[in-house]
């Protein structure tokens, strides 16, 4: 049966984006299901930032088509989107609180997010401290509180785990399946091959902007790793 649009967060149809005379993204044909995690995956200079940059609007595709919840995307459609993209923004001279206050102001969001946000990151204890005192992790976690500001149907976020250690890459990832579970969507981009195999419904690996893999991974009887499948599509597309 033929999924319904609102089944659908996101599809991307011959996506393509050059920079000068690089083809960074080569007709990328990307859908991401409503209520699953999609894992972006690819290695360095392949277009994975390119490619959520376009889908939140950052940059303008040079052909293709975007929709979000079967509409053309529109600036209305960040009103659906929460996103952490190119490392965490935010002012380091005021605190965790003050700084979603401000994001909170941009976005229209109720403040009545600010402490929910901070608890879904684990840094209400830290909320009173200013973001430029904070660990790698912990501008991390600040950063995501930021995104989740508004409880967005659709999460996109851009390497979450950098500086995490492993009990907060649990926790992230225990945070995220709570929100699939729960009806949203999330985009993630990631070097971290185990984690996003255990994450992830949906893979996408990315390589030279071409979509090479998209879907399930789905181990054959020799039990395929997605670290398999990864380096020989590298191995093929070169």
């Amino acid at each position: 049966m033929m999924e319904t649009d609102s089944s659908l967060a996101v599809v991307t149809t011959d996506l393509n984006h050059r920079f000068g005379r690089v083809d960074v993204l080569r007709s990328v044909h990307m859908t991401v299901r409503t209520g699953t995690v999609y894992g972006l995956i690819g290695p360095n200079g392949a277009g994975k930032s390119t490619l959520l940059s376009v889908i939140l609007g950052l940059v303008r595709p040079t052909s293709g088509a975007i929709r979000i919840f079967g509409r053309p995307w529109s600036n209305d459609s960040l009103n659906h989107i929460g996103a952490t993209l190119n490392g965490p923004a935010f002012y380091p001279h005021l605190t965790a609180t003050e700084n979603l206050q401000i994001h909170a102001h941009l976005i229209g969001a109720d403040r009545s997010h600010i402490r929910a946000a901070l608890e879904q990151v684990d840094l209400p204890a830290q909320s009173r401290a200013k973001a430029g005192t904070f660990s790698t992790g912990m501008k991390s976690r600040l950063a995501l509180a930021i995104a989740l500001l508004g409880d967005p149907e659709i999460l996109i976020l851009d390497e979450p785990q950098n500086g995490l250690d492993p009990v907060g890459i649990a926790s992230l990832r225990q945070m995220l399946r709570t929100r699939v579970d729960d009806g949203k969507t999330v985009i993630v981009s990631s070097h971290l091959l185990d984690e996003i195999a255990h994450l992830a419904d949906d893979i996408g690996i990315l390589v030279d902007g071409r979509l090479h893999h998209h879907g399930p991974l789905n181990p054959d009887e020799n039990n395929t790793t997605l670290e398999e499948v990864f380096f020989d599509i590298i191995g093929n597309s070169r």
